[in-house]
């Protein structure tokens, strides 16, 4: 039998016929009182030592081509701390009927009651507890119910689906996990590993050994992994306001919350443009390149020609020193002075023109249109104009990425 075929055949059976294979030769040699043969014994050992390498913890065979392959580590989680555990305090509320909840426990437990007793009153005191134990608490001492054991599985879905587009953390922490089992490492029969710390020691289940329990909430986190879903709107865009309240427009690298967790937006000033960016081109986990246009050099009264052109070298700059970056240039936003202001659209449709080759790369982004006050911008008030601006290049940013 070829090594393959032998990885095919399970453990136990092929253990069993290997045994019965040396007994029978065993038999047949002492029938003709002849010692055991050398290739019997060796193809026993190679049989045991194939045996070995999907015994040891650090290894499994693939189900998909039968090869040894190392165990990612399991990533467990328990208590209030670890974000994947129902207890995390979540800051952009959870919420059910338009009813906010501080945890997906608070959730769970309220929809709990609901669904056996429906009592107004608990499920108030459920959805205010001081804290995610308290609320477990009150929702275990509820009699039982064969309807809410049915569809409680499908509750902790959609309750955790809701986690994973309004807990940052959470995400992070999905991403982490780098593919390994996740387990709810609690003595819950259903919900976690069905054991309890000191078991867990003992049973060394983070190298990958087996487990009492069904690990229910650590398999719906674990469907995450490679699916996680988009961010709620009202958190993206908040944030990015947030940020860009924050933000002045000079150079700097910044770093952005969510989703743009994985976005990284480097701005540089118009002046000395090329030379700064190729000053910073080390900087190579960018993701988007911001190249802020030069009000400053109209300003001095320098010519269209000269500040079009120090754009111009500033984005090629820009596309040769940060390779998998894209690229936004903003456009500069008109001027009161009419000199100026035709200077400003010369240099505008100079870069524009100049740009149209870098198509997919490059994005023009214009402030022409932007309001230069300090009253609502779709919906969200901006305390100066330099905000609204920073926060078109943050959601330009995020839809390029």
């Amino acid at each position: 039998m070829t090594l393959p075929d032998k990885l095919e055949v399970d453990d136990k059976v092929h253990n069993v016929s290997r045994n019965v294979n040396v007994q029978k030769s065993v038999n047949v040699e002492k029938q003709n009182d002849k010692p055991v043969s050398d290739d019997t014994t060796q193809k026993s050992v190679q049989g045991e030592k194939e045996d070995d390498l999907f015994h040891d913890e650090k290894f499994h065979k693939n189900p998909q081509n039968g090869r040894r392959q190392r165990k990612k580590k399991p990533m467990l989680f328990r208590g209030h701390n670890h974000p994947c555990s129902n207890r995390f305090p979540i800051k952009d509320k959870l919420s059910h009927n338009a009813v906010p909840f501080d945890t997906s426990e608070h959730l769970f437990q309220y929809q709990h009651e609901r669904e056996v007793t429906n009592d107004d009153q608990l499920a108030e005191k459920i959805r205010k507890a001081e804290s995610a134990a308290e609320a477990q608490k009150l929702g275990e001492a509820l009699p039982g119910n064969r309807k809410w054991d049915q569809s409680k599985e499908l509750r902790m879905r959609d309750i955790i689906n809701q986690k994973m587009r309004r807990c940052i953390p959470a995400r992070n922490a999905i991403r982490d996990s780098d593919g390994g089992e996740i387990i709810e490492a609690t003595s819950d029969m259903y919900w976690g590993c069905g054991l309890k710390p000191n078991e867990i020691q003992e049973q060394r289940i983070f190298n990958g050994n087996p487990y009492p329990g069904e690990n229910r909430l650590g398999k719906i986190l674990g469907s995450y992994q490679n699916n996680l879903p988009e961010i709620d709107p009202d958190i993206k865009y908040r944030k990015a306001q947030m940020y860009a309240d924050s933000t002045m427009l000079g150079m700097q690298t910044m770093n952005l919350p969510a989703d743009m967790d994985t976005v990284k937006i480097r701005t540089y000033h118009a002046s000395n443009l090329k030379e700064n960016i190729i000053a910073n081109k080390g900087d190579g986990d960018v993701s988007v390149v911001h190249c802020h246009t030069g009000l400053n050099d109209v300003d001095k009264g320098k010519s269209a020609d000269l500040v079009a052109k120090n754009i111009i070298e500033g984005v090629e700059a820009a596309l040769e020193c940060h390779t998998s970056a894209k690229v936004i240039v903003s456009t500069i936003p008109p001027m009161a002075n009419p000199r100026k202001n035709n200077i400003v659209i010369a240099v505008n449709r100079k870069i524009r023109q100049a740009m149209g080759k870098h198509t997919g790369r490059v994005q023009v982004l214009s402030f022409s249109d932007v309001i230069t006050s300090q009253d609502d911008f779709n919906g969200i008030h901006f305390r100066t104009p330099a905000a609204i601006a920073m926060y078109e290049i943050v959601q330009s940013a995020i839809n390029m990425v």
